[in-house]
């Protein structure tokens, strides 16, 4: 098995090279496909609470590809060391596919832009639940926030769009690795001791972990760069 895996440096190399593919990526210009001017849609869509909502999505997508590059590039640099890390990689390939996911959830090249809102409004809900909005002594700042986005989006005719959960999305976007792996690399980040132990008995075969991690990190990342996915909202780069 180990001699059938190239140096760990040639991952480490991967990881660089891809993440500065997706940074550059993540700066391209917005566009929106079936919208001419993403300014002029905001104009009339937006309110005092949310001036910019199709904007505001446009740019969670790239905060979402901006932070899987970061893990991407970090993984690489952790796999350079004199002594490859072999923990940390795990739980960054973990994040890395959670950030891909959502990334490809709002950014989804099929959906026009009242579905791109809706996939907004649950990925914003979550984030104000996951802070604990509803819970004694909130922050009132973050209270009024969460009260403003409601508020808009109580006021649009968006339609229903299901959130699936952290292990459907990175599924949808990796199916060949998602749930078996994701399952895995969640179990060393929570601390288990079953999925730590079988992580470090791995890696004693000459990097064999760490490519399984690389592999899995870098699948749903170079999905996103599918000239007919993400780069069609992105940028005009499949017309190059």
């Amino acid at each position: 098995m180990s001699s059938e895996l190239p140096p760990l440096a040639e991952a480490g190399n991967l990881c660089d090279v891809s993440a500065q593919v997706m940074n550059r990526t993540a700066y391209l210009p917005y566009r929106e496909p079936t919208v001419a001017d993403i300014g002029s849609f905001d104009a009339k869509r937006g309110s005092t609470e949310m001036p910019d909502p199709l904007l505001t999505s446009h740019r969670l997508s790239r905060f979402y590809l901006v932070g899987a590059g970061d893990f991407v590039y970090a993984i690489g640099k952790l796999l350079a060391l004199d002594e490859p890390m072999v923990v940390s990689p795990a739980v960054l390939g973990r994040s890395t596919a959670e950030y891909a996911s959502r990334c490809r959830y709002i950014s989804d090249a099929a959906d026009g832009p009242d579905i791109r809102l809706s996939k907004l409004a649950n990925l914003c809900n979550e984030g104000f639940q996951d802070l604990g909005i509803g819970k004694p002594g909130a922050d009132p700042d973050l209270v009024a926030l969460a009260k403003g986005f409601k508020d808009w989006r109580s006021r649009q005719q968006l339609p229903k769009v299901s959130f699936p959960n952290y292990s459907a999305l990175v599924d949808a976007l990796s199916p060949s690795m998602g749930k078996r792996v994701y399952g895995g690399l969640s179990g060393i980040a929570h601390a288990s001791a079953i999925s730590l132990s079988a992580t470090f008995l791995s890696a004693q075969i000459e990097g064999l972990e760490s490519f399984r991690t690389v592999s899995f990190g870098l699948s749903g990342c170079l999905t996103l760069l599918d000239p007919f996915g993400l780069y069609l909202i992105r940028g005009a780069i499949a017309n190059r």
